[in-house]
């Protein structure tokens, strides 16, 4: 089916409900469709989803990125006024600390570029411990050689509710959501000559065919379609404390987000008091033997929190989350971390988006991946561009003031494979968990399964601590039925 004969009860079959499927399904309905089916091995928010999270940055500060920050600030302006957002998003703008020197010229640019940016008068710069204590009294580290910048553009989004929102929003508007085994997909369905996709077959053998398929699958995708080596799945650490003391809490209740350039970063508390930390790295792999189209290829592959709800993240990523609270909070060093886990995303070479058809199988096939860890801020825009192409609409990009750019920044572009940038072209260090400890939890989880999010275990010690308790109480209890059992007990109940 052409794009010029795409009625508005075609059939459009959207894989994936994290944040650019429920983002992809919101825009489409929008514009007027009523047979749009959304997928995904959970219900949505998938819990596998990154964005399936309490905080995610809203920001537009991309050093010497034109184009990212334009997109962003695009945006950004959906966040601030679409009412469906008036109680997820948060404006308290962003404090950026360089702690050391390494990290000055990084700073100076963002302050650079921020002088020229809508709310240039309002930007902030902090030469020195005694400036930043000043303007942040709540941060106790020492700064010795800190400098900061404070952009009071952006903020902060509940994640998790504001893809609750966006979905509840969908069924509204009629898309029919589709979860557990009818819902994970495991192959694409293609016709005969291998030209066009047709659909997508599921766990449980269920087929789905559509007219048009969008593949927003994130760390997923390679699993599906050979991605030409354009996607690498990675993972970020998190974890959180909780805040229980009123006073503490509201010391530290609206202020920025605070981003130390080479640790990483923390949210303000949210309104049960817990306050998400990041370790800022180059991100974990896994790599792993799988066959994707008939052939063995070594991929990495994600791990997702909904799938995996007992994973942890490294012992390492914990040492680092601590280190981090040691230089911004040090009060808050030893605090217990909770809802230790790992968020998954999938890397582009050049992290940029890849939204595009695919080059061989026509309209049939739209791509909506390589969220390259900074796609959750795009949850209220990203679909409209997507549903360009599920229409034919891309030629209108043109009229935008990025439009001359976005076809070449987010195309099929497997030439830019071998240029991956190594792990140093972020701070801190990466690797794959095959080579980390404390990460891996007891099994694979269940289809469907589901905790509240805050009370998916703590640390990996913790977790380990319940097991060496657990396994001494078994062990205690063989012994004593054992001896039961010896004096013939047991007979006389």
């Amino acid at each position: 089916m052409s794009a010029r004969t795409l009625q508005t009860g075609s059939r459009i079959l959207v894989v994936g409900g994290g944040t650019w499927g429920l983002s992809t399904a919101w825009h489409l309905a929008q514009r007027g469709y009523t047979n749009i089916i959304c997928i995904d091995r959970f219900h949505y928010p998938s819990p596998d989803s990154a964005g399936y999270d309490l905080n995610k940055m809203a920001r537009t500060e991309y050093a010497g990125e034109k184009f990212m920050q334009t997109i962003s600030r695009e945006a950004l302006g959906e966040w601030r006024s679409n009412p469906l957002f008036h109680t997820v998003f948060h404006e308290t703008g962003r404090l950026s600390i360089a702690s050391s020197p390494v990290n000055y010229d990084e700073l100076k640019e963002y302050h650079r570029e921020l002088l020229e940016s809508p709310r240039a008068s309002e930007i902030v710069w902090l030469d020195n411990a005694d400036e930043i204590h000043k303007f942040a009294p709540y941060l106790t580290g020492s700064f010795q050689e800190g400098k900061a910048v404070y952009n009071p553009e952006g903020g902060w989004v509940h994640a998790r509710k504001a893809m609750e929102a966006v979905g509840a929003e969908c069924t509204r508007l009629g898309v029919q959501f589709i979860a557990g085994p009818s819902g994970t997909a495991v192959e694409l369905v293609f016709d005969s000559s291998k030209s066009n996709v047709l659909g997508v077959r599921c766990a449980d053998g269920s087929t789905y065919l559509a007219d048009r398929i969008i593949l927003a699958t994130g760390a997923w995708s390679d699993l599906l379609l050979d991605m030409e080596n354009q996607l690498i799945a990675k993972c970020w650490t998190l974890a959180h404390i909780k805040l229980t003391d009123h006073l503490e809490r509201e010391a530290v209740k609206g202020i920025p987000v605070i981003l130390d350039l080479e640790k990483g970063f923390f949210f303000e508390p949210d309104e049960e008091g817990y306050v998400k930390i990041c370790n800022e790295f180059p991100g974990f792999t896994n790599y792993r033997k799988v066959v994707v189209d008939g052939k063995e290829k070594k991929l990495s592959v994600p791990r997702g929190h909904g799938s995996h709800p007992t994973d942890s993240m490294p012992d390492r990523s914990f040492t680092e989350v601590r280190e981090l609270l040691d230089i911004l909070k040090p009060e808050w060093r030893n605090r217990e971390l909770l809802n230790a886990k790992m968020c998954w995303c999938t890397d582009t070479p050049d992290r940029n988006f890849l939204i595009s058809l695919h080059p061989w199988y026509g309209r049939s096939l739209v791509l909506a991946t390589g969220d390259s860890g900074h796609g959750f801020k795009m949850l209220p825009t990203v679909g409209r561009y997507v549903a360009d192409l599920v229409e034919g609409k891309e030629d209108e990009w043109q009229k935008l003031e990025h439009g001359k750019e976005l076809k070449d920044k987010w195309r099929w572009r497997p030439d830019t494979a071998d240029k991956r940038p190594g792990d140093d072209s972020r701070p801190g260090r990466g690797g794959d968990l095959s080579e980390e400890e404390g990460w891996e939890g007891d099994a694979a989880g269940t289809i469907g399964g589901r905790e509240d999010s805050h009370a998916i275990g703590s640390s990996s010690r913790t977790r380990r601590n319940q097991q060496v308790r657990a396994s001494l109480l078994l062990t205690a209890l063989a012994i004593t039925l054992s001896w039961v059992a010896y004096r013939g007990l047991l007979w006389d109940v």
